[in-house]
């Protein structure tokens, strides 16, 4: 499964906000079998119209995330 997150990152959501989103993902990732390699999981993040894009292949393994 390749598994891509958007998390927008402006001002408006806030640190709590932006906290509340990165447990959210952290959750998903962490019930997912990524060291066994069934599972590539990518974040793209963004603001204002621009892109930041980690590719699924950066993090082979729970441990790298």
């Amino acid at each position: 499964m390749d598994l891509v997150f958007m998390l927008p990152s402006s001002s408006s959501v806030g640190s709590s906000g932006w906290t509340d989103m990165i447990d959210f993902v952290s959750a998903i990732v962490g019930a997912l079998n990524i060291d066994d390699g069934l599972a590539r999981v990518g974040l793209l993040k963004f603001v204002y119209g621009r892109h930041y894009l980690n590719s699924t292949r950066r993090f082979r393994s729970e441990a790298s995330y």
